[in-house]
Protein backbone atom coordinates (compact mmCIF):
# COMPACT_ATOMS: atom_id res chain seq x y z
CA UNK A 1 0.00 0.00 0.00
CA UNK A 2 2.56 2.33 1.14
CA UNK A 3 4.93 2.37 -2.65
CA UNK A 4 1.36 1.70 -4.79
CA UNK A 5 -1.00 4.01 -3.07
CA UNK A 6 1.15 6.73 -0.99
CA UNK A 7 -0.90 5.22 2.50
CA UNK A 8 0.03 3.34 5.85
CA UNK A 9 -1.05 0.00 5.26
CA UNK A 10 -4.31 -0.88 8.23
CA UNK A 11 -2.59 -3.37 10.73
CA UNK A 12 -5.73 -5.36 10.21
CA UNK A 13 -8.12 -5.68 6.97
CA UNK A 14 -8.71 -2.06 5.92
CA UNK A 15 -9.59 0.11 3.94
CA UNK A 16 -7.95 -1.44 0.52
CA UNK A 17 -10.00 -4.59 1.07
CA UNK A 18 -13.11 -2.75 0.41
CA UNK A 19 -14.12 -1.27 -3.52
CA UNK A 20 -14.00 2.64 -3.21
CA UNK A 21 -12.19 2.97 0.10
CA UNK A 22 -8.62 3.98 -0.78
CA UNK A 23 -8.66 7.48 0.50
CA UNK A 24 -6.99 8.84 -2.50
CA UNK A 25 -6.04 7.29 -6.48
CA UNK A 26 -3.04 4.75 -6.37
CA UNK A 27 -0.23 4.56 -8.64
CA UNK A 28 -2.04 1.81 -11.43
CA UNK A 29 -5.06 4.00 -11.85
CA UNK A 30 -2.74 7.33 -12.32
CA UNK A 31 -1.22 5.11 -15.03
CA UNK A 32 -4.10 4.19 -16.55
CA UNK A 33 -5.82 7.77 -16.62
CA UNK A 34 -2.23 8.22 -18.80
CA UNK A 35 -3.04 5.39 -21.22
CA UNK A 36 -0.53 2.93 -19.33
CA UNK A 37 -1.61 -0.90 -19.57
CA UNK A 38 -1.23 -1.94 -15.52
CA UNK A 39 -0.14 -6.00 -14.39
CA UNK A 40 0.71 -7.19 -10.97
CA UNK A 41 2.67 -10.22 -10.53
CA UNK A 42 2.80 -12.07 -7.05
CA UNK A 43 4.68 -15.60 -6.61
CA UNK A 44 2.15 -16.02 -3.73
CA UNK A 45 -1.19 -18.01 -3.94
CA UNK A 46 -4.43 -15.48 -4.11
CA UNK A 47 -5.71 -17.63 -0.96
CA UNK A 48 -3.20 -15.18 1.20
CA UNK A 49 -5.19 -12.17 2.41
CA UNK A 50 -7.33 -12.24 -0.72
CA UNK A 51 -4.99 -10.67 -2.29
CA UNK A 52 -6.73 -10.37 -5.24
CA UNK A 53 -9.36 -7.76 -4.12
CA UNK A 54 -6.28 -5.34 -2.49
CA UNK A 55 -4.24 -5.38 -6.31
CA UNK A 56 -8.10 -4.54 -7.86
CA UNK A 57 -8.80 -1.46 -5.37
CA UNK A 58 -5.30 -0.12 -6.08
CA UNK A 59 -6.31 -0.13 -9.42
CA UNK A 60 -4.49 -2.89 -11.23
CA UNK A 61 -6.46 -4.28 -14.35
CA UNK A 62 -4.30 -7.57 -14.72
CA UNK A 63 -3.14 -9.91 -12.08
CA UNK A 64 -1.44 -12.94 -12.15
CA UNK A 65 -1.04 -15.14 -8.79
CA UNK A 66 0.66 -18.42 -8.47
CA UNK A 67 -2.76 -20.26 -9.48
CA UNK A 68 -2.36 -18.49 -12.97
CA UNK A 69 1.19 -19.89 -13.67
CA UNK A 70 3.13 -23.12 -14.17
CA UNK A 71 4.41 -24.13 -11.46
CA UNK A 72 6.05 -27.14 -12.53
CA UNK A 73 9.54 -27.05 -11.83
CA UNK A 74 9.21 -24.32 -8.95
CA UNK A 75 9.42 -25.14 -5.29
CA UNK A 76 7.26 -23.82 -2.71
CA UNK A 77 9.07 -22.24 -0.51
CA UNK A 78 6.98 -21.23 2.29
CA UNK A 79 3.38 -21.00 3.69
CA UNK A 80 3.34 -18.13 1.31
CA UNK A 81 3.63 -19.84 -1.95
CA UNK A 82 6.79 -20.55 -4.79
CA UNK A 83 9.80 -19.14 -5.36
CA UNK A 84 10.11 -15.93 -6.94
CA UNK A 85 11.87 -17.52 -9.91
CA UNK A 86 8.34 -18.52 -11.16
CA UNK A 87 7.15 -15.11 -12.09
CA UNK A 88 9.84 -14.75 -14.89
CA UNK A 89 8.74 -17.81 -16.83
CA UNK A 90 4.81 -16.85 -16.39
CA UNK A 91 4.92 -13.48 -17.95
CA UNK A 92 2.17 -13.09 -20.29
CA UNK A 93 2.84 -11.01 -24.29
CA UNK A 94 3.55 -7.25 -23.33
CA UNK A 95 2.47 -4.97 -26.01
CA UNK A 96 4.40 -2.46 -27.35
CA UNK A 97 2.13 0.05 -25.34
CA UNK A 98 3.11 1.64 -22.22
CA UNK A 99 2.74 -0.84 -19.70
CA UNK A 100 3.63 -0.80 -16.05
CA UNK A 101 3.95 -4.05 -14.26
CA UNK A 102 4.18 -4.71 -10.57
CA UNK A 103 6.29 -7.50 -9.07
CA UNK A 104 5.47 -8.60 -5.07
CA UNK A 105 8.37 -11.04 -3.99
CA UNK A 106 8.21 -12.96 -0.94
CA UNK A 107 11.39 -14.73 -1.18
CA UNK A 108 15.45 -14.53 -2.31
CA UNK A 109 16.68 -16.03 -5.06
CA UNK A 110 19.87 -18.01 -4.69
CA UNK A 111 21.69 -18.90 -7.12
CA UNK A 112 25.16 -21.94 -6.78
Amino acid sequence: MSVNCGIEPALYPGPEFVSGDLPAPCLADLLKGQGYRTIFFQSNSNAVDNFGDVVKNMGYEEFYPTESMDTEGFQVTNTFGYEDDIMRTSRRTISSTATSIAYTTWTPSCRT
